[in-house]
């Protein structure tokens, strides 16, 4: 897999690894929901998963409970999440960094209320 981290640090894939990903698999939406996503794909050899929704950073992923970087696709538009041969669980959730620090703040405000 050819993937590398942009000026920005950020992981993301090339558009010559997105051309030869093999489109070999099967892949079945578990659930979803408003902040995230359950799949189970099935998958003749090693290669990306690629979803037609938007990257954006607070999004993560775990594969088969093993956590991975959520790539960058598409020239940075799209996310990718690589995943093995054979039967694989992908959870994807989108956590971003405002809505932990505003729980946060929640909490040392409540805090402060107490005393």
């Amino acid at each position: 897999m050819a993937a590398g981290r942009n000026a920005g640090g950020l992981l993301e894939v090339d558009e010559d690894t997105l051309n030869k990903t093999p489109g070999n698999g099967v892949i079945r939406w578990e659930e979803r929901r408003h902040n995230g996503l359950d799949l189970t794909v099935q998958s003749n050899g090693a290669g990306l998963l690629v979803l037609r929704e938007m990257w954006a950073p607070g999004w993560r992923a775990t594969v088969n409970g093993h956590p991975k970087p959520v790539l960058r696709a598409a020239g940075g538009l799209l996310r990718a999440v690589e995943v093995p041969q054979g039967t694989s669980q992908v959870k994807l959730i989108y956590r971003p960094m405002l809505s932990v620090w505003l729980l946060v703040g929640a909490g040392v405000v409540a805090a402060l209320c107490l005393v």
